[in-house]
């Protein structure tokens, strides 16, 4: 309908015929049009309900419907304080964002519509409102620190703007009984590379800008906060190292405080090792090194054949360097080695030679190939693979199960494929599909995700172009870029989906741990109570039936989660009694 017969329907609605505006508050499932009627029947209009556990972060919208235009609006808020006056969560935990729009000017696959669709989280202190908007979302996310104090909290955010009456909406928080863990349980490998070249392409930061420093580490840190592991973490490549015995080794000075600093926010999974391109390279039959000689003062290049003597001499030095490293690091189960990419079945022997180098190094050193299985491997599967990694459409493949029974670790991944009746990450699909990657994974014992760009703003700026890749909306790019300085993180509505699946998958964890716990040390709670915890871990065709059958209704999902985090509540409760 009409714009202006949308707004006379929502006056009449609210009885708000004499404001400037109308607010409701809406999820975070739900990605709402800035140029078409918003669904706002039976949606609250000021007051704000979740339910959170420690270290959790949980969102929801405000939506503003202008009657006219609204200029410097601005969003304060209390602290949230308990009922029983135990505990305060502090407003610093609470964040606001302005959700823009980035336009997808043609389909390309089948979406609902094409045109302006809801994405950045942009930071802000104030916003503008035109009237020709049918809405405004406003973005909120709270975090609950780790071990808060369980129980009601209330707290008000206050809208403000010149010359309008303040309006308040009551903002309740349930804290739950458990915490999250720092270092999520799911492994997942986000890249976040190449920032800088970006800001610099696109003429947003000069060369020699201090903006520019330590760019990649800006977008490393914000996955950390999504509860997401960067992929790669080094600020420079470490060197690699021979002595006057002729034996190599890698400098690890640099990368060491590299990793203390993303180990302290949660790192679960990194890529060791990548800087010498075997991806590109091992396909090719020889390989340059930059090899720095101790005592010398600059580095020499040297080419060998690729799985030649000297060349196998160079790769055990290399990898019993690091193997050793990270086991005195205590890590060294999380991290493996993206040692190819797609192989052919042609490749396959190749491949397998150079898995037998690293295995021959340190056995528990593991490697990822994604794309495998997929349709180019035969059905005999002979890679000598740690963790498999196909599409997400492959975490059904049976060879693989029987692999992960036998020692072997199950991921997938999500790219330019798969397209629907599956879920992925795309600007135009719905948000529900961002999250139930994370609950089918769960469902098919799947341990971790690998992505492979978040920052990739190589062929367009987003903003004016979100065809990031050329048959895509979105791929690679979970995150804007800053158009002002100083420089500040833009996360997409995306990523803040993403974390909440993760959270979801801890949540998961946490209830399968618990009843685990009751049952082995055989503690007394009720039966029924126990048997609907065990049936709840099961998750039903009605959320996830196969990867390209799901629900796409957010009440389902955030239904589910809630009943889930309850019987952890309840479980807990008993247990104390």
């Amino acid at each position: 309908i009409s714009r202006d017969i949308f707004k006379l329907k929502v006056m009449d609605y609210t009885n708000t015929s004499a404001s400037a505006y109308t607010t409701f508050i809406d999820n975070s499932l739900v990605k709402i049009r800035k140029d078409a009627d918003y669904e706002y029947k039976n949606k609250p209009t000021n007051s704000a309900k979740l339910s959170i556990a420690g270290n959790e972060y949980e969102s929801f919208q405000i939506v503003i419907i202008p009657f006219r235009t609204i200029s410097g609006l601005t969003l304060e808020f209390s602290n949230l304080k308990s009922a029983d006056g135990k505990g305060v969560i502090k407003k610093e935990n609470i964040k606001w964002y302005k959700v823009e729009y980035v336009n997808t000017q043609r389909e390309l696959y089948p979406v609902k519509y094409v045109g302006w669709w809801p994405d950045p989280l942009v930071p802000t202190e104030k916003i503008n409102i035109p009237s020709s908007q049918y809405a405004q979302p406003i973005w909120i996310t709270v975090y609950v620190p780790a071990k808060t104090h369980s129980g009601k909290y209330n707290g008000t955010i206050t809208i403000k703007a010149p010359n309008l009456p303040d309006r308040n909406i009551s903002l309740t928080v349930n804290v739950r009984t458990f915490s999250l863990p720092k270092k999520a349980t799911f492994k997942t490998s986000f890249a976040a590379r190449d920032a800088a070249g970006y800001y610099v392409k696109w003429g947003i930061l000069k060369k020699g800008d201090p903006a520019l420093k330590n760019m990649d580490r800006l977008y490393r840190d914000a996955l950390l906060e999504h509860k997401l592991s960067p992929a790669r973490i080094a600020s420079v490549k470490p060197k690699l190292m021979r002595n006057a015995n002729g034996d190599y080794y890698v400098d690890f000075s640099q990368f060491d405080k590299d990793l203390n600093h993303y180990l302290a926010r949660g790192l679960n999974s990194f890529t060791f090792g990548g800087y010498w391109g075997w991806r590109n390279t091992m396909k090719g039959a020889k390989q340059k090194f930059i090899v720095w000689p101790e005592n010398a003062d600059k580095p020499e290049q040297i080419v060998l054949n690729v799985l030649s003597e000297p060349y196998k001499k160079l790769m055990l030095d290399y990898f019993r360097s690091w193997a050793e490293y990270l086991q005195r690091k205590g890590c060294l189960d999380d991290v493996y080695c993206y040692i190819y990419d797609e192989p052919g079945t042609k490749e396959i022997d190749k491949v397998n030679k150079l898995l037998n180098v690293l295995h021959q190094a340190n056995h528990r050193l593991k490697a990822i190939i994604p794309g495998v299985p997929n349709g180019t491997i035969p059905k005999t599967f002979s890679l000598d693979l740690d963790i498999l990694c196909p599409l997400l459409p492959g975490i059904t493949d049976k060879r693989m199960h029987k692999l992960q029974a036998k020692g072997r670790h199950l991921w997938c991944y999500v790219c330019l494929n798969p397209r629907h009746p599956y879920p992925n990450f795309f600007v135009d699909y719905p948000a529900t599909d961002h999250r139930i990657i994370f609950w089918m994974a769960w469902k098919y014992k799947v341990e971790g995700l690998l992505y492979w760009q978040t920052t990739f703003w190589a062929n367009h700026n987003p903003w004016d172009n979100i065809e990031t890749y050329t048959t895509t909306h979105g791929d690679g790019c979970l995150f804007y870029p800053s158009l002002t300085k100083p420089i500040k993180v833009i996360p997409a509505m995306r990523l803040e989906n993403i974390r909440d699946g993760v959270e979801d998958y801890e949540y998961f964890v946490t209830l399968k741990k618990l009843v685990n716990h009751i049952e082995n040390a055989k503690i007394k709670v009720d039966s029924n109570l126990l048997k609907h915890a065990q049936e709840l871990l099961a998750i039903p065709n009605s959320i996830v039936a196969t990867p390209s059958s799901y629900t796409n209704s957010p009440t389902s999902i955030l239904s589910y989660r809630d009943r889930v985090g309850n019987i952890i509540d309840k479980l807990n409760s008993a247990m104390a009694k």
